[in-house]
């Protein structure tokens, strides 16, 4: 480290001089220089090859003008006016010494023999556009790298991964720190707090090659001498040790303290916690606990509207000390769909109009306009017989719908219990009961659990019982929670559903879900994302739901079907668009071109007719409808990059298959690739995502469905003996065409 912080010094000393050269040609005095103040209208830099231009650019002091906000750059071309403009002038003594930032930039990559040339050349009253003419030289080559230890305490696999130095590329100084830095981090883990890692290098600025060796003085293990807490006041201190991974005796790793501190900040307890481990005696390290409280209880409440919703309002309470111990308790009641028999359908002052969500409905629409609900009670116990280990109980009811679709509720119960079995590496087993029952038409049932035939809806109205056993294991190993740049995350979970769980719906399922990100570059990323699902009913549901053992095919609750497309899937199609499908026909638009036929010969209406007034049916009359499906395998790529200041550009290929439909005459699998781009602005609350995937699909055959009223009043379901081929263009080719065929994401946060 000493050497390396030494020839970075020695470096910048060369390269001070050599800026004091070119600075002197471009001024004539500082006095003089700190009198002309024009504006930077551009800033060049050429022959920036061997390195990241935008960290270069950071690097130094001399910026270009620019608009204040990403938002307001429409209007900058227009006028610079203070407002939306933000002026950068020209400081002659900083100009100077950004050839010198440069030149250590470049000198600490490796690339010595790097030369500057400035240029300033006027554009006009007070305004300048200054060009760096860098001439980057000929690299010095790394010969070679060793890693001598005092003991073998490293293996051969662990120095790989950590030396980033590599032979035969530019001997960058900044890896060989890291690379330090990375070692003593390793052996801080095993146990040698104390061990020293000493670089020396060797340079021929001849040949123009360098050698480095890093020396590995492991020194003696060290273990936990005693602990102190400071700074609690009413969380008592016998709670702040049970969060402690380690105790007195033990192997002194700087992970644990890691891992404590982060289980404290989690706890919500405390607004700043600070683990010390001053240097004593050799081989013991006494422990400082710092913490400063934060308010136990949280309190929230907020209301709003919409035009599909109508009124609603929900509030949360957090204890985050509940009857002491660090025992949380989450209350959440969220009330929607308030004042909706006044509102539906309705204008206030001609400005906003309700949605009329009864409209379609076949029969009695009354429990659509009820108020809908979601409440919930969770109790965690964290540090359960270990601090690695946490228990919850918590209770829930519900009550929600879709309009004119379907109203579900429901109530029920979970347990769950929490392991670490490793640093950020989560194990859960969870228990969930419910009673939930769904209020819809027909077409629901017959789409959602593919079932058609009325004895067998009759049953599944019924409420009944979904209770699974879970078994899910996380493992999150990326950078940044927002704007992940390198590591990885997955996610593992087993689901069964039986009779000796208590549930009606009995099935199995395996999913898997992972990530990984790569940086290329200072500031872009490659970002990989797959999924793998599959699920698979239990025969005895056909007897436990009601529906009776000669119903054909699998019936599964929606909820555990799988599901492709959408703004965190495959962005090429609509949300839950990929896959099995069906299309529904609202009984009126079926009349139009077959009011002669009632009952159930409307199945056999040709959906190609026009009658004599030129009446047709378009594909702007049928609602696709998605499955879902059994087996999912979904895989992305995508490429992230800079573009200007907070702004960045993506490009990405999504792509997956989703088989299995619950519709038997729909069952066939489906699947899709689709490109696309996308733009991002980093704000404060994450980045602002806005993707457009392209849908290569053109047209498909789907099946048609539509509910007509029955002799009781109730929906009855048709399925028409003929497919339509339904296709999301319209019809329309050329640049009309490729527009139709576009898909539009707006969110905030990444894809993955």
């Amino acid at each position: 480290m000493r050497a390396c912080r030494f020839a970075t010094v020695f470096g910048a000393i060369v390269a001070l001089l050599g800026a004091g050269r070119t600075s002197g040609a471009q001024t004539k005095s500082a006095n003089s220089d700190q009198m002309e103040r024009p504006e930077v209208r551009s800033l060049a830099l050429s022959g920036v090859r061997s390195v990241d231009r935008d960290e270069l650019t950071q690097s130094i002091a001399t910026t270009a003008s620019r608009c204040k906000s990403f938002l307001l750059t429409v209007f900058c071309p227009l006028t610079h006016s203070d407002r939306i403009w933000e002026k950068r002038y020209l400081d002659r003594t900083e100009l100077r010494r950004d050839v010198l930032r440069i030149r250590v930039f470049y000198w600490v990559r490796g690339y010595r023999q790097a030369a500057v040339d400035t240029s300033v050349v006027s554009k006009g009253d007070d305004q300048v556009a200054v060009t760096f003419k860098i001439t980057e030289g000929s690299p010095t080559l790394v010969r070679a790298v060793h890693v001598n230890q005092a003991d073998s305490v490293l293996t051969t696999a662990q120095v790989e991964r950590v030396v980033s130095v590599d032979s035969g590329k530019p001997f960058n100084l900044i890896e060989l720190d890291s690379s330090v830095a990375r070692i003593r981090l390793v052996l801080q883990d095993k146990g040698y707090a104390d061990a020293r890692v000493d670089t020396a290098t060797a340079i021929d600025t001849a040949a123009r090659t360098a050698e480095a060796t890093i020396r590995v003085t492991p020194r003696w293990i060290t273990h936990v001498g005693t602990i102190t807490v400071t700074g609690n006041k009413s969380v008592s201190e016998r709670t702040i040790r049970n969060s402690l991974s380690f105790h007195t005796g033990d192997l002194f790793r700087r992970v644990e303290l890691s891992t404590t501190q982060r289980r404290l900040y989690e706890s919500g307890l405390f607004q700043r916690a600070a683990i010390t481990a001053p240097r004593g005696q050799d081989s013991i390290r006494n422990v400082e606990v710092s913490v400063t409280e934060a308010a136990p209880r949280l309190a929230r409440v907020s209301g709003g509207f919409n035009t599909f919703d109508f009124i609603q309002v929900d509030g949360r309470f957090t204890h985050n000390n509940f009857f002491g111990g660090a025992r949380r308790l989450d209350a959440v009641a969220t009330l929607g769909n308030l004042f909706a028999e006044s509102l539906n359908g309705s204008q206030i002052g001609g400005l906003i109009g309700f949605q009329d969500i009864t409209e379609d409905v076949v029969g009695d629409a009354s429990a659509f306009l009820d108020p809908t609900y979601n409440a919930s009670a969770d109790f965690t116990q964290p540090w359960f017989l270990s601090p690695k280990n946490s228990a919850g109980f918590g209770v829930f009811a519900y009550r929600r719908m879709a309009p004119s679709v379907f109203v579900e509720r429901g109530e029920g119960a979970n347990v769950s219990f929490t392991r670490d079995i490793m640093d950020r590496v989560p194990v859960s087993l969870t228990y969930r009961f419910e009673l939930t029952g769904v209020i819809a038409g027909d077409v629901y049932y017959c789409v959602n659990y593919g079932v058609c035939d009325p004895q067998t809806i009759a049953a599944l109205r019924e409420r009944q019982r979904l209770a699974p056993v879970s078994l899910i294991a996380n493992v999150n190993r990326q950078n940044d929670p927002l704007e992940p740049r390198r590591g990885y995350t997955a996610e593992a979970r087993l689901d069964h559903a039986s009779a000796y769980t208590g549930s009606s719906f009995r099935y199995n399922s395996v999913y898997a879900e992972g990530a990984v990100y790569r940086p290329i570059g200072a500031r872009s990323v490659l970002a990989f994302h797959s999924r793998v699902g599959f699920v698979r009913a239990l025969e005895s549901t056909r007897l436990a739901t009601g529906a009776g053992e000669d119903l054909s095919g699998d019936i599964l609750h929606p909820r555990t079907r799988l599901y492709a497309g959408g703004a965190r899937s495959v962005r090429g199609v609509g949300e839950n668009q990929l896959g099995p499908r069906v299309l529904t026909l609202p009984a009126s638009k079926l009349a139009v071109i077959c009011p002669e036929l009632s009952g159930e010969a409307v199945a056999t209406c040709d959906l190609s007719r026009v009658d004599s007034s030129g009446n047709a049916l378009a594909d702007r009359d049928f609602t696709p409808r998605p499955l879902g499906g059994r087996a999912l395998i979904e895989g992305s790529v995508e490429y992230r990059f800079p573009i200007w200041r907070a702004l960045y550009g993506a490009t990405f290929v999504d792509g997956a298959l989703l088989g299995q439909g619950s519709l038997q005459s729909a069952t066939k699998g489906a699947g899709t690739i689709a490109p696309g781009i996308g733009i991002r602005y980093r704000s404060a609350v994450g980045p602002i995502r806005v993707d457009v995937g392209l849908n290569p699909a053109l047209s498909e055959d789907l099946s048609v469905i539509t509910e007509i009223p029955a002799a009781n009043g109730q929906g009855q379901i048709v399925q028409l003996t003929n497919q339509w081929k339904y296709n999301p263009t319209g019809g329309a080719s050329g640049i009309t065409g490729v527009m139709r065929r576009l898909t539009l994401h707006l969110s905030i946060g990444e894809a993955y």
